[in-house]
């Protein structure tokens, strides 16, 4: 029985398609780094700091929700019932 080879690289398409997802998103700034642009601008980098750990600490905090298995919350939520179910998201 002969063993399909598996090919490992991506399709033309494809990483056209990701090449161009990831310059768009690299070029362009976020809110967050739009409100610490002009927060610096405004006030100097100094008393920006604390906006910076806010961000920072949101995000892993955010994170930390999500991984610690917000399901019950999540599921009272009907757009969530159907993402809840995917095998890729059970821990």
């Amino acid at each position: 029985m002969k063993k399909k080879k598996m090919s490992t690289a991506m399709s033309q398409p494809l990483l056209i398609a990701f090449v161009m997802f990831a310059a768009v998103m690299f070029f362009t700034p976020g809110p967050n780094n739009i409100m610490l642009l002009s927060s610096g601008l405004t006030y100097g980098f100094r008393p920006t700091l604390p906006h910076i750990a806010g961000i920072t600490f949101g995000f892993a905090f955010m994170i930390g929700v999500l991984v610690s298995g917000s399901e019950p919350s999540s599921s009272r939520i009907r757009c969530c019932r159907r993402f809840s179910n995917m095998p890729a998201l059970r821990i």
